[in-house]
């Protein structure tokens, strides 16, 4: 197909080739791409490149008059009118048709939220979060993986249902164990954390690991994105390593069924309010619930809003449980047989999965919620509900908590110890015992004990689970030598241990008690020694340093190693500490300009200290003594280990040493201060308000004031010295929210003035940046300047355009204001409001009331909003049917508004008197909203805004 004309010239901002339908695509029979008889591909016969018959080199037909090549008159080199000298017409001036400044026409770097990478359905996709943005991190409420790197997917789902992703580490052995373990995430908006829908991070199995999956319930179709990123202290290692990511589709539930986030389709049986309306629990099959809404009616486990499941269970053995629940709420199960609670029924916390040991008959279940403000954590929320039986056979026991397992009594005496076996659970008891070893306290009561052998160095860990709170172990290197014991009574222990026979000894119980007793074991390969503080994978990779300078021994970069100053001699000393004692060299290597972080920990009580340096002989290249972290060019450094105290004589110490290092792209400028996510990009600002560098929304940049002039005043200088200042310009499209952020290095204060007009001081909006600036289309001029010194800063700005129809007002995209409708001070002449309304109303005279009336759908989030303005200190009501009779409280009791549905006297306690409520809606109806004054007295304008979510 032949091109039209002009998008031969011109496609996606590419100069492209006309044909003229033959083979060598010209016509001008001289083998170039014209039409013309010369060697250029135009078709004015004149030996040049243009296209045009004017003889010079550019495009045009000598149309401009500023005498360069181009087709403008801004005096340039380029094609546009901008005054810069690329192609575009940014005014960037990087050559490309973007406006981040980076010299290329791309979203970003490969995996990250402006450019993620493209996940197919059902396609089991390999990556790597090594190099990853360490910008990004998930949102998981009890997983810290800040400064981690991540890679961001993009899976676009085709309508309304179920999204399971599942992430496999590659090194992950048959149970799932790897190197590393991987944080997956799901967000509506990449680089927005509160639109994150879900996340795995929220759970753990018993060991600690995080689940490899998620899922979660989409309500509409279109793109999502899933971040892959790694669980871990970055002050400490890298949590990073290769994977394999899976997303699959299923359309939405079908009838009958719920969907419940983290597990999918169920059965819809929300449980009973009562003993008289219990529902009945089939065994084996998954259901739904909720207890959003629910009324509180047994008050089991100091828990609310509860509802009950009624399980038959057939015969004596282990009733075994899944709960999968929403993260952003918690739960509490009691149990109790033929539904008759009492003041001593168990209670378990946050119940995920386990076993319970019952007899036959008929159990009741009471799952109710439990809020925890501090994590905000509340205690309402959907679940998902699985029970089963599980009969024990002849050789196993069941143990509330494990079920089922093998029975294997413990020996008596030293004599005839019983080997436990490692890596699993097993029951038993100590009643009818003889007492032999009387360690827990427990002289003259029945006790046993195991073997355990060790068959090399490595991580053991046991876990003692009794009947009985008084039953104990105890570990001993030899079963008849109390004194060999390397722990007193406890439950449970985990510690390095070398390869050997140990022995148990379980002891503290007056007539024996049942136990289930576990014991894992982390064997340390050959090279490898086992280290108590890195427990669940305590086996870390042995490295020796060199001795001296002369031999320093390179050290791997993100990652722990174990080294020892043992038979090593002091060769160096450091600012620090060290003179006299044995030391050794490591040798580090920077690939590129990045961050580096090091932390050397003392195994033994002997203190240690380390020094960073450029050349190990010259002391004066120290940069830094102790832990190091900052920024350092590319090259080579050496890690000197050394002791500390001069004073106790020469003794040695076995070490750790940990090493994170984050590299710098082209164009990224490294910032100490930046921790955990240093590297940004290097976009310097101009010296004034005509040369202002023009900044990007949503991505931070980094310059400094090292040798700029100081040619401005602002408001917030509170030192008023001469300080250096650069200049930035902000391009606004249209009328919108402005927020922006200034960063600096701990040894000056950088701020950011932000104006109207760059060289008008007073018409400046804000200068800290601490609050959201309503702005209109137009350029601003953002001034960075430094109010006590010069040094390094990061900058970030962030718009956010107003909708349809709204106005900034305030820092808040809304309607324009509309006066309120008079009257409407009863329910029943309640104005009408929707979502985004905004009302500037007032309280004319004591006692006077406004009313308002709002349709909403379930489930809704209904959001009175009065801090906007208001000249008076207002209360408001939220009710969820018409009051009759018209109500009178005039103050708010949030712990009991009835009969308002919720209610809010100041949105900050002492320091906001204007209102500000939120209310989840579960019922859809038509909702009233009261405002009046304080106590029914205060009176005053007001401005309300109704949201709903």
């Amino acid at each position: 197909m032949r091109l039209p004309r002009l998008a031969c010239l011109l496609i996606m901002g590419l100069v492209v080739a006309c044909g003229d339908g033959d083979d060598d695509t010209d016509v001008g029979g001289d083998g170039d791409a014209d039409s013309d008889s010369d060697s250029d591909p135009d078709a004015g016969g004149d030996a040049d490149a243009d296209s045009d018959a004017d003889g010079d080199a550019d495009t045009d037909a000598d149309s401009d008059t500023d005498g360069d090549t181009d087709s403008d008159t801004d005096g340039d080199t380029d094609s546009d009118a901008d005054g810069d000298t690329d192609s575009d017409a940014d005014g960037d001036g990087d050559g490309d048709a973007d406006s981040d400044g980076d010299g290329d026409a791309d979203a970003g770097e490969p995996g990250t939220c402006s450019n993620p990478l493209p996940l197919g359905l059902d396609v089991a996709t390999a990556g790597t979060t090594a190099g990853g943005d360490r910008a990004i991190d998930p949102d998981c409420t009890y997983i810290w993986s800040d400064g981690q790197p991540s890679i961001a997917y993009s899976v676009d789902l085709p309508a309304a249902g179920v999204l399971t992703a599942e992430v496999e580490p590659a090194d992950a052995d048959q149970d799932g164990l790897s190197d590393w373990e991987a944080i997956l995430s799901a967000r509506t908006d990449c680089d927005d954390s509160s639109s994150e829908v879900a996340c795995n991070g929220e759970n753990f199995l018993e060991d600690q690991r995080v689940l490899p999956r998620l899922v979660w319930c989409a309500t509409e179709p279109g793109p999502v994105t899933l971040l892959v990123d790694g669980p871990g202290n970055p002050m400490y290692e890298l949590n990073e390593g290769d994977f394999t990511i899976t997303a699959h589709f299923d359309p939405a539930c079908g009838d009958g069924q719920v969907c419940i986030d983290g597990f999918g389709c169920a059965t819809d049986l929300n449980g009973g309010e009562s003993c008289n309306d219990v529902e009945s629990l089939e065994l084996g099959t998954w259901v739904g619930g909720s207890l959003i809404g629910a009324a509180t009616n047994f008050m089991q486990c100091d828990g609310e809003h509860d509802v009950t499941y009624a399980v038959e269970v057939p015969q004596a053995g282990a009733l075994v449980y899944e709960i999968v629940h929403e993260p952003d709420f918690s739960m509490r199960m009691s149990w109790f047989e033929d539904c008759d609670p009492g003041w001593t029924d168990p209670c378990e916390q946050d119940p995920r999965s386990g076993a319970l040991c019952l007899e036959p008959g008929s159990w009741t279940f009471v799952l109710s919620g439990y809020a925890d403000e501090f994590n905000g954590v509340s205690d309402e929320g959907d679940f998902a509900l699985r029970m089963d039986f599980d009969t024990c056979d002849a050789s196993e026991v069941c143990r509330d908590g494990e079920g089922c397992v093998p029975e294997l009594g413990a020996g008596e005496a030293c004599d005839d110890l019983v080997e436990l076996p490692l890596g699993s659970t097993v029951g038993g008891s100590t009643a009818g015992m003889a007492s032999e070893f009387s360690v827990c306290g427990g002289d003259g009561d029945p006790d046993g004990a195991y073997r355990l052998d060790l068959p090399s160095p490595g991580g053991l860990t046991l876990n003692l689970t009794p009947g009985a709170l008084d039953l104990g172990m105890q570990l001993r290197e030899s079963c008849d030598a109390a004194g060999t014991a390397l722990f007193p009574c406890r439950s449970r222990f985990t510690g390095c241990l070398d390869a050997g026979e140990y022995a148990l000894v379980l002891d503290g119980e007056e007539d024996g008690a049942e136990y289930s007793l576990q014991a894992d074991f982390k064997a340390c390969d050959p090279g490898e020694v086992c280290i108590d503080s890195f427990f669940p994978n305590p086996c870390i990779a042995e490295l020796e340093g060199g001795e001296g300078c002369g031999e320093p021994t390179e050290l791997p970069l993100n990652g722990v190693i174990a080294g020892t100053t043992e038979g090593h001699s002091n060769d160096v000393s450091t600012s620090c500490a060290g003179g006299g004692q044995p030391d050794v060299v490591y040798r580090i290597v920077t690939p590129s300009l990045g961050y580096l972080r090091t932390l050397v920990r003392s195994v033994e009580p002997w203190e240690l200290v380390s020094a960073l340096r450029e050349s190990c002989r010259d002391a004066d290249t120290e940069l830094g003594c102790g832990s190091f972290d900052g920024c350092l060019e590319a090259g080579s450094y050496e890690l000197i280990v050394d002791g500390s105290d001069e004073e106790i004589g020469q003794h040695a110490s076995a070490f750790t040493v940990l090493t994170n290092f984050q590299g710098c792209r082209d164009g990224e400028r490294c910032l100490s201060f930046g921790f955990p996510d240093p590297c940004v990009a290097d976009l310097p600002g101009g010296d004034s308000c005509e040369d202002a560098t023009p900044v990007p929304f949503g991505t931070k940049i980094a310059g400094d004031t090292l040798w700029a002039a100081d040619d401005y005043e602002f408001s917030c200088d509170v030192w008023g010295e001469d300080d250096s200042d650069v200049v930035y310009r902000i391009d606004v499209p249209g009328a919108g929210i402005l927020t922006y952020t200034v960063e600096s290095d701990p040894a000056f204060v950088a701020v950011g003035s932000l104006r109207r007009d760059c060289e008008d001081a007073g018409s400046e909006l804000s200068c800290w940046g601490e609050e959201p600036v309503c702005v209109d289309a137009g350029e601003y001029g953002l001034i960075v300047n430094g109010i006590d010194g010069r040094g390094n800063f990061a900058v970030e700005v962030r718009y956010l355009a107003c909708g349809a129809g709204e106005q900034c007002v305030a820092g808040r995209c809304v309607l324009p204001p509309v006066d309120e409708q008079e009257p409407n001070d009863e329910p029943d002449s309640a104005e009408v409001v929707q979502d985004g309304s905004t009302v500037t109303g007032a309280i004319g005279a004591a006692g006077d009331e406004d009313w308002y009336a709002v349709e909403l759908a379930a489930p809704d989030r209904l959001v009175v909003d009065l801090t906007l303005a208001c000249a008076m200190d207002t209360t408001v009501f939220v009710y969820d049917s018409l009051p009759d009779p018209a109500p009178e409280e005039t103050s708010c009791s949030p712990d009991d508004p009835a009969p308002a549905l919720a209610c809010n006297d100041d949105a900050v306690a002492d320091d906001d008197l204007c209102s500000y409520l939120e209310v989840d809606v579960v019922e859809a109806g038509t909702y009233y909203i009261r405002v009046i004054g304080y106590s029914g007295d205060e009176t005053g304008d007001y401005t309300l805004t109704v949201g709903v979510e």
